[in-house]
């Protein structure tokens, strides 16, 4: 079909290049895709390029546009890559930190809970030793009492005689007021052990109904990362 000796420039007279023929495109190779025998292609190609024919050059320089686009577009989407595997990681460092703040939450919360049995325990036995203590100290007066009145008689059964006769000395007078002073401050216990309970179950259940609610948000935020 073609002549012996002779070469494309006998066969093809003219062709209109579809890319720029002024000067060799030597593509932007990727990294280890060439070996060095193809690099000394591009140095010769590149040596003799005034000599080739335009078809040769054409083609050339299609097949090195056409490397350099697909060269782009993996370098995009690498781009890309790195960019989501950096949001993953950051993603990933977010909802460690949030389950972090949750379990230090969970902690806190336990922490708190033994805090106010402790409490609870400490003002039950507090409230005893001081009703004990008083209601030993009122018993101790009435035997004292008891001990300087005729026998027969007793403290309980002398108030209320002096009670009913409308009179009082002073030494019943000062131990009547002395037992009341001492029931009076049992009372004052009870009542101040009662609202320091509440106090510490109010603020107790604040703080659980505040660790609440920040544990849900962040158990919602986790659930929408």
């Amino acid at each position: 079909m073609f002549g012996k000796g002779k070469t494309i420039f006998d066969y093809i007279k003219e062709h209109t290049p579809f890319n720029s023929i002024d000067e060799v495109i030597i593509p932007e190779y990727m990294d280890n895709t060439v070996s060095d025998g193809h690099l000394t292609l591009d140095d010769d190609i590149n040596e003799y390029w005034d000599v080739m024919h335009p078809l040769t050059k054409d083609y050339i320089n299609s097949y090195a546009n056409t490397y350099n686009k697909i060269t782009e577009e993996l370098g995009s989407q690498r781009s890309d890559m790195d960019n989501v595997r950096r949001q993953l990681s950051f993603e990933q460092q977010n909802v460690n930190e949030l389950n972090d703040k949750i379990r230090e939450l969970q902690k806190n919360l336990q922490e708190m809970a033994v805090e106010k049995r402790d409490l609870e325990d400490r003002l039950n036995d507090t409230s005893e030793m001081m009703e004990n203590k008083y209601k030993g100290e009122i018993a101790t007066l009435k035997i004292l009492a008891d001990a300087k009145l005729p026998e027969g008689s007793s403290v309980d059964n002398v108030l209320n005689e002096v009670s009913k006769a409308g009179a009082s000395s002073e030494e019943v007078k000062r131990l009547n007021d002395k037992i009341k002073t001492l029931e009076e401050k049992i009372e004052m216990e009870r009542e101040e052990n009662e609202k320091i309970q509440g106090e510490i179950s109010t603020s107790f259940m604040e703080k659980l109904l505040h660790y609440d609610e920040m544990i849900n948000n962040y158990k919602e935020r986790l659930g929408e990362e």
